[in-house]
């Protein structure tokens, strides 16, 4: 079993129990083989703790305990995480945290009472545990404190600038460390999304004028507390519209680059929401069309703009395939006119509006 939790689980230090804690675990455990009670009383206790609150976290929460159960210890289901700090007349054997919020993996967490902690991260191929992946988390834990019990601990956990080193039993300086390849830390792997989609974009300029045309979505993110946050890129180029002027029409065309940073919320279900902000900036190109006889139209004009982008959108995710459907704002305050003159003396001018709605839907790729 030790060989099993020490493959499962990635653990790299042993540690041998010292000669007065063993004999004093002996001691309780004859006295408390008298009865049943005693049995149970004389038992380490292990608390679990499996966020966020819900179906899934109770079905898996149960499974772990009925694993836990076959064990030498004495499992207790938690609601939330207890401090690890906390010093308690019955000190828990080990802390497990089971993190189910992000959507690709399942993190499971094991702090042993001497701050010696193990950390692992197991695949999920969808939103929802299945029974499969449910088994999967629970042998995990129950192999790792298997494992605690014949005296294999994971790797002292790395003290940061905010949370100083738990003491060992031996004092506040650890064990020396072993330089076997078998004790190097176990890297763990970010909760990371790519994704590439295409699309298509409809948006308003101005004067009533509509462009449209494909865009090209390109993202990366990261898990945070709040979710993943990341940046969105977005590339868009307009179709030629025309755009009716007196007497004079205009063909309208752009092209645009925006960068926006991200924010996705954990989501629930294959359905999730992601909102974003950022700079768009875009060229214009306006050119006189249906030019009337004497009359003289200026040059193709061209100007490049800037402007505050906001985005919202709902999303779908099919395992690797990922559906989007948003709208967007722009706020443009800088009013730039483009005008054509007429030898009788007035002017047939177009300008871009400083507010700009559109919707933009696309599917592609999320890894």
């Amino acid at each position: 079993m030790a060989e099993l939790a020490r493959a499962s689980s990635g653990f790299a230090a042993r540690r041998a129990c010292p000669g007065a804690a063993c004999a004093t675990g002996a001691l309780i455990a004859l006295l408390g083989a008298a009865t049943p009670d005693g049995v149970a009383l004389a038992q380490p206790r292990v608390e679990v703790t499996v966020t966020p609150a819900g179906a899934q976290a109770e079905e898996l929460g149960e499974r772990v305990l009925e694993l836990l159960a076959t064990t030498a210890v004495r499992a207790e289901l938690r609601n939330e995480t207890a401090d690890a700090s906390q010093r308690l007349p019955d000190a828990p054997l080990a802390r497990v945290s089971i993190d189910l919020a992000a959507s690709t993996h399942v993190r499971i967490r094991i702090r042993a009472a001497d701050g010696a902690e193990l950390t692992r991260e197991l695949p999920r191929e969808q939103p929802e545990l299945d029974e499969a992946a449910r088994e999967e988390a629970a042998a995990v834990v129950a192999s790792s404190i298997d494992a605690l019990l014949a005296g294999e601990l994971p790797a002292a956990h790395e003290a940061t600038d905010s949370e100083p080193a738990t003491p060992t039993a031996e004092g506040a300086r650890g064990p020396e460390p072993d330089d076997s390849p078998a004790a190097a830390p176990r890297a763990i792997t970010a909760d990371t999304h790519l994704r590439v989609a295409v699309g298509y974009e409809v948006g308003l300029w101005g004067e009533g004028t509509w462009l449209h045309g494909p865009q090209l979505v390109l993202g990366y993110a990261v898990a945070s507390a709040v979710g993943r946050l990341g940046v969105r890129g977005e590339g868009f180029l307009a179709w030629t519209e025309r755009a009716a002027g007196d007497p004079i029409d205009a063909e309208i065309s752009a092209m645009a680059v925006r960068i926006l940073a991200s924010l996705e919320p954990p989501r629930r279900s294959a359905f999730g929401f992601e909102l974003g902000a950022g700079l768009s900036a875009q060229l214009t190109t306006v050119e006189a069309a249906n030019v009337p006889p004497r009359t003289q139209a200026l040059d193709r004009s061209s100007s490049m703009g800037w402007a505050l982008r906001l985005y919202g959108g709902v999303t779908l995710h099919e395992g690797l395939a990922l559906f989007a459907l948003g709208t967007a704002l722009e706020l443009d305050p800088v009013r730039t006119e483009y005008g054509v003159h007429h030898p009788d003396g007035f002017v047939t001018s177009h300008s871009r509006a400083s507010v700009r709605p559109s919707v933009l839907a696309s599917v592609g790729l999320g890894f």
